[in-house]
């Protein structure tokens, strides 16, 4: 009778594994469009019962257990955002909860779900609402420790900031470097003086008008004022010469006359604190370099027929700009694109690694957290050690092959019939046994 009561108990048990495992596919069937979703498979184990002699056989059953393959790598396709990111390799995106690591209730859990956008505020959130958190930089690309933080050390979460892009502008660029490319009439005793009007930057970003008077002097030669307009700015009063020979190339700029060398001349004493004020961190007066292209060539300034024309003026200031877009690198590397075509990088990307990733605990909105069997994370930049490399503008698809869940779900059906079966047939066995009565 004891096998009977434990085949149907084996029966029982076959039905609630066989259950785990359907309810195991309908998640990930559910969840074939999640970005970053990682399948879970029913793995079944025996349950096995003691046996007091070894001339009786007592059924255990079976019990099914989720393994979850965390650590499978999903397919990365293309995205049109430039804050949708993915994973290639080992590694987890490090989210918190709260905008900020202090703030009470913030914790931190690890996805690869990396559809980000901007929240009202410029954070960096998932669909979930978790934030992106990364290493924030200065200017010169060094790591910023967190107030209240005393070391910038990578691997501590501490240091991690929340991704804002809000408040983002470019600082202004003052000019420093002039290029003029244009052709000058041959000189004669009526060659008129020429004008060439070039709008710099100085240290505020303030655009300011250079005039370069061209005045001749005797045949191929040409003297050059420095003016702007307001004439409250200083400008160097003395002037420099540029000579040309018979061919119209230019010869000499300055006292410069080698051949083959740069036409530059560096104009010192030019100050804009009467029109701006001094700037901080900014030492007046400027000096701005002139370049003319080169000496015994006719790459830059020229003396032929066809009277004064100005081909081109460059010059490498900008004034300061607002947040005009942003863009990752595979290092993680988040960099903030201006309207003025400056860019800065802000904040590097944090990724997390597992010993046993497949052992992390499941989260709402795709997230994971750490448990005791899958150890600390090891927390470094992407591209670093173990960390995989960041595919920007991609986001990485749920590890689900449908005609894999769909051939399981079948032979899971099967097997539940089967089960069904041998609690049947067991009470049919019972039944047998209390007609012996009759």
């Amino acid at each position: 009778m004891t096998g009977i009561y434990g085949a149907l108990f084996s029966g029982v048990t076959a039905l609630n594994a066989q259950s785990q495992s359907m309810a195991a596919l309908s998640d990930n069937i559910s969840n074939v469009n999640t970005v970053g979703y990682k399948r879970t498979v029913a793995r079944f184990s025996t349950l096995v019962t003691d046996t007091t002699s070894r001339a009786r056989y007592s059924p255990g059953g079976v019990q099914a257990a989720p393994f979850q393959q965390i650590d499978k790598q999903g397919l990365i396709q293309a995205s049109s955002s430039t804050t949708d990111l993915a994973i290639s390799g080992k590694g987890f995106f490090v989210v918190n909860t709260r905008s900020a690591q202090t703030t009470t209730g913030a914790e931190n859990v690890f996805t690869r779900a990396g559809g980000f956008t901007t929240d009202k505020n410029g954070n960096l959130i998932n669909n979930a609402g978790y934030f992106l958190q990364g290493y924030k930089l200065d200017t010169t690309g060094n790591f910023l420790t967190p107030a209240g933080v005393t070391t910038n050390a990578t691997d501590l979460f501490a240091n991690l900031q929340t991704i804002n892009l809000a408040g983002q502008s470019s600082v202004a660029v003052p000019t420093r470097n002039v290029g003029v490319v244009a052709n000058m009439p041959p000189t004669t005793g009526v060659t008129p003086t020429q004008t060439t009007n070039v709008t710099v930057y100085d240290s505020l970003g303030q655009a300011q008008q250079m005039i370069l008077t061209w005045t001749p002097v005797v045949l191929n030669s040409w003297t050059v004022t420095l003016t702007f307009n307001p004439t409250s700015i200083t400008a160097p009063a003395t002037a420099f010469t540029v000579i040309f020979n018979n061919a119209g190339q230019m010869i000499q700029v300055g006292t410069n006359t080698v051949p083959s060398t740069s036409g530059i001349l560096a104009v010192s004493g030019i100050n804009f604190s009467a029109v701006v004020g001094t700037a901080v961190g900014v030492t007046q007066p400027t000096t701005i370099n002139l370049n003319f292209g080169t000496i015994g060539q006719g790459n830059g300034l020229s003396q032929v027929t066809g009277g004064y024309s100005v081909n081109s003026v460059t010059q490498d200031g900008v004034a300061p700009a607002s947040l005009s877009g942003v863009s990752v690198d595979d290092s993680g590397f988040v960099t903030a694109v201006f309207a003025n075509g400056l860019s800065s990088r802000i904040f590097r990307l944090a990724v997390a690694t597992f010993q046993n990733a497949n052992a992390l605990q499941r989260r709402e909105g795709n997230a994971y957290a750490t448990t005791d069997v899958s150890g600390d994370p090891q927390l470094r930049p992407a591209r670093t050690g173990a960390s995989g490399a960041i595919s920007p503008s991609s986001l990485e698809n749920s590890t689900v092959d449908l005609a894999e869940e769909f051939t399981n779900m079948i032979v899971t059906q099967r097997a539940y019939t089967a089960a069904t079966k041998i609690i049947t047939t067991a009470d049919e066995m019972l039944d047998e046994v209390i007609r012996l009565k009759r």
